[in-house]
């Protein structure tokens, strides 16, 4: 049974198995037991005048070698961009968007040699994140 898990700016359901760190204004999301990655999720407030689109964060937090990431978020109102790219063995993941004059931040990472283990419990975190605009 998925458990709500309320961070700065944000909720989200946990899965099966899954705790989180808050530390500032970044919350990273592991399986305790038997985890081969880890899922952070930032919200921060847009400077003043300033919305980037989620293509352009994704392009800063990726840069342009990343290729279109094969989990998109399902069900979300929100516009996402997403990527992944791999580095030294490791597979990265990120999905950004930009409601309101939020940049909403969402990474995950693990050894390449364990992709798609996670897939379906990272899937769902991302798909049922939910930002405060309050």
């Amino acid at each position: 049974m998925s458990q709500l898990f309320r961070g700065p700016g944000f909720t989200v359901l946990l899965p099966d198995g899954w705790e989180g760190l808050e530390r500032a204004e970044t919350c990273t999301f592991f399986r305790a037991e038997d985890g081969v990655g880890a899922v952070t999720v930032s919200v921060l407030s847009s400077p003043m005048g300033v919305h980037p689109t989620p293509a352009h964060v994704l392009s800063e937090m990726a840069g342009d070698a990343a290729l279109p990431c094969s989990l998109i978020p399902v069900g979300s109102a929100a516009e996402w961009a997403c990527g992944e790219r791999r580095t030294k063995g490791v597979l990265w993941r990120y999905w950004v968007s930009t409601p309101d004059r939020t940049i909403v931040l969402v990474s995950y990472n693990c050894r390449a040699i364990y992709e798609g283990v996670e897939d379906d419990d990272v899937q769902e975190i991302v798909r049922t994140l939910r930002v405060d605009l309050a």
